[in-house]
């Protein structure tokens, strides 16, 4: 019997990557900035820790998110600036989506065997180009969140703001795909 459940809690665990920027919020309303920073710390460390008992191994974005919690919670810590470690989603993000970049710049050759798969190649060619774009865009926003918004502000726009845009961003790209296989029917029709 195959394990379904586990599998897809393997694939999504790291998506909790948020509580420790919730951590900080609440210990740096409450406490000094140190505290926030090690409690904040602390929380990656526990994070890791059950993502590695849950699911048995450890998302390699769960690994980037820990190392720049860490280098940037102690350059907040050492400069009492708690600015470094708000731009961690940031630096995530746009990591992100310089990789996607990546991804779409060493794919751009497609060969295409029948119009079916050319839909498709291009569709995902497009959606990483895109994604890519979104995540540019998103580190840049989040980024002058934490330059020039609250620490409350930063945190509903990290937590609640990136799965409102993901919505917003992939009802768009529906209509872009409907949009470019209309474009591809009437290419494929006329030629």
């Amino acid at each position: 019997m195959i394990d379904t459940a586990g599998k897809s809690r393997k694939s999504y665990f790291f998506l909790l990557s948020f509580l420790p920027q919730i951590v900080f919020w609440h210990l740096e309303r409450n406490y000094t900035l140190q505290i926030a920073v090690l409690g904040s710390i602390l929380v990656a460390f526990l994070e890791i820790f059950l993502e590695k008992i849950f699911t048995k191994s450890v998302h390699n974005l769960s690994k980037l998110n820990i190392v720049l919690i860490i280098c940037l919670g102690f350059l907040s810590y050492q400069l009492n600036n708690g600015l470094w470690i708000k731009l961690n989603p940031a630096i995530v993000a746009i990591l992100c989506g310089l990789f996607l970049f990546w991804l779409f710049n060493k794919n751009k050759k497609i060969d295409v065997i029948h119009p079916r798969q050319t839909f498709f190649s291009l569709a995902v060619k497009n959606l990483t180009s895109h994604m890519g774009w979104f995540f540019l865009t998103y580190g840049l926003i989040i980024a002058l969140f934490a330059f020039y918004s609250s620490t409350t502000a930063w945190l509903i726009f990290k937590a609640i703001g990136l799965y409102f845009l993901l919505l917003c961003f992939f009802m768009g790209e529906l209509f872009w795909l409907r949009f470019s296989q209309q474009k591809l029917s009437e290419n494929l029709s006329n030629s």
